[in-house]
């Protein structure tokens, strides 16, 4: 470093002195050709004498140690021109609902090829598991791409688009100027490079002539890059079909929910009176819509009798849901009403049970319900008069 300050104040001081001798030199010559007489020869002017780089033909640095070189005229180095039509980047996406994605893919290729746009990529989803699908992105010309997205949109039901456009026209330009101006500083260093007479003076221009070598390549390739956005359009292409694929993983479902009853009887009516009967039972329900009960009933009254129970009965029936008061579909307290028939023993004779049910499903979950209801009987036989029977009761069941 301290050579290079060295060198530098000699080609300084070198200058002043080879400009003070020129100047003298010039004023010597004139003298001379004042005092020469008419008519003798003109001597033959002296070579000009080869001078050193000074510090000030590298030019000063810019705040990036990026060289800056010494000034020239306006007119070596003109500005270019305003791109006169604009330039846009256009980049499009297309989700597109097909009924045969196959055939759609084959479609979209001859677009593309008759546009004189190419497929950048290509992924296509053909597994047995999933419906079948495609993503593409593409490269089509700018020119005449409304037209390209009307034929796109022909596939089938498009079901979301984004277009975007972004004016690159000014950064463009800018690009444009910074290389013509990086241009004329290689002009000029060149120049320099071929005047350096020492090893010191040639590696100081090259550095600097490196630097602004690569700058320039850098913005060759923008500029490419940008000229490429503008002249050709990006558009990315979802198909998807929207026909369902069974997963082989199914969630798994109950075949009947069993469970058990816990419910209190009391008959009303009839020659029998008053009496009471509480009791189990096991419930097997295949659905809300059918089911399947069977009750053993002590008499509270009596007790148990012997070899039967006082009450016992075996009945199936079903159960709706109320439309108007939410249809089933809550989690709590749903509404139902239903209908029974079967057999009951009643206090030793074979009767006929008939009956309806207003219920409540408490709760539910996809493992157990919890429904609380009241049943109504009209038990009859042909060998007895009828009477009637309700009974409130508390069912659980579970998922099997």
């Amino acid at each position: 470093m301290n050579q290079l300050k060295r060198s530098g104040a000699t080609w300084v001081v070198m200058s002043l002195m080879l400009g003070g001798i020129g100047c003298a030199g010039s004023r010597a010559e004139a003298q001379s050709a004042s005092s020469m007489p008419a008519g003798a020869p003109e001597q033959e002017p002296a070579a000009p004498e080869k001078r050193e780089l000074s510090a000030g033909d590298l030019g000063p640095s810019a705040a990036d140690g990026s060289p800056i070189p010494a000034a020239s005229s306006s007119a070596d180095a003109p500005a270019p021109a305003s791109p006169q039509k604009p330039m846009r980047d256009i980049e499009a996406r297309f989700r597109i609902e097909t009924e045969n994605v196959k055939a759609a893919i084959g479609k979209l290729h001859g677009l593309v090829e008759a546009s004189g746009g190419y497929v950048v990529q290509e992924s296509i989803s053909t597994d047995q598991f999933t419906a079948p699908g495609a993503e593409l992105t593409l490269r089509v010309p700018a020119r005449g791409v409304e037209q390209f997205f009307a034929q796109l949109e022909a596939l089938g039901t498009v079901r979301a688009r984004n277009v975007e456009s972004k004016d690159v026209g000014k950064e463009y330009f800018d690009a444009e100027t910074r290389l013509s101006t990086l241009e004329q500083s290689k002009k000029r260093y060149d120049e320099l490079l071929g005047q350096a007479r020492t090893v010191e003076e040639t590696m100081a221009v090259e550095a600097r002539l490196e630097d602004v070598r690569q700058r320039i390549e850098s913005l060759k390739g923008e500029l490419r890059w940008l000229k490429d956005r503008a002249a050709q359009a990006t558009v990315h292409v979802s198909l998807f079909s929207p026909e369902s694929v069974e997963s082989p993983y199914e969630e798994p479902e109950a075949t009947f929910y069993p469970g058990l009853r816990m419910s209190y009887a009391r008959n009303v009516g009839g020659s029998y009176g008053a009496s009471d009967f509480v009791g189990p039972g096991l419930s097997i329900r295949f659905s809300r819509h059918f089911s399947i009960d069977v009750e053993g009933l002590p008499s509270v009254n009596r007790g148990y009798g012997g070899e039967d129970f006082d009450l016992f009965l075996a009945t199936l029936g079903g159960e709706i849901y109320s439309e108007f008061l939410g249809g089933g579909k809550r989690q709590f307290l749903n509404p139902y009403l239903g209908a029974r028939a079967g057999y009951a023993r009643f206090l030793g004779l074979d009767q006929v049970a008939v009956g309806a049910v207003l219920g409540l499903e408490v709760y539910k979950t996809p493992i157990f319900t919890l429904d609380l209801e009241t049943r109504s009987y009209l038990l009859f036989s042909s060998s007895d008069e009828a009477h009637a029977l309700i009974q409130p009761g508390l069912s659980f069941n579970v998922a099997f």
